[in-house]
């Protein structure tokens, strides 16, 4: 007996064969945490700038670039803030201490930080700001914490 096949079922079968080729498959992303301690205060907020290495030459200044802006409140001087969903790849973050809470590192008629803050790593500022790949680490697949105690410029 020979056999009959639905033209219309192979078609299905086919198209979504296709379409299962062609859709990417789903990127994982990472959760990132850090911990920052040192706070001599509970006054404020921390805030955490995340860069990626696509916009390396904007660390650590330009806001409008950060991948992840996230704000933790303190709890006996120290403090967890949060990054989720970071893509892997090369990052690099700037951490401060805003005692006051108007968003910004203030600084001093010299242009000094007057806020404490931090980099991974435990990057000692002496002059200059760090640049990207001084601070940089790499995020993979999977759940990530950072510790990062705060300075003052004059430590």
């Amino acid at each position: 007996m020979p056999t009959i096949h639905n033209a219309e079922n192979l078609e299905m079968k086919n198209f979504v064969l296709f379409i299962a080729f062609i859709t990417p498959l789903p990127i994982s992303a990472a959760n990132l945490s850090f911990k920052i301690s040192e706070l001599e205060n509970n006054k404020g907020q921390v805030r955490i700038l995340l860069f990626s290495v696509k916009n390396k030459e904007h660390f650590p200044k330009q806001v409008t670039f950060a991948t992840c802006l996230s704000t933790a409140k303190m709890n006996k001087n120290t403090a967890i803030a949060h990054c989720n969903n970071i893509a892997p790849g090369r990052y690099a973050a700037y951490i401060f201490h805003d005692e006051n809470g108007d968003d910004i590192t203030n600084h001093n008629w010299l242009g000094f930080p007057k806020e404490k803050f931090g980099y991974y790593k435990n990057f000692k500022v002496k002059i200059l700001p760090p640049n990207f790949d001084d601070v940089a680490f790499d995020v993979t697949l999977k759940e990530h914490t950072f510790l990062v105690p705060l300075q003052n410029y004059n430590d």
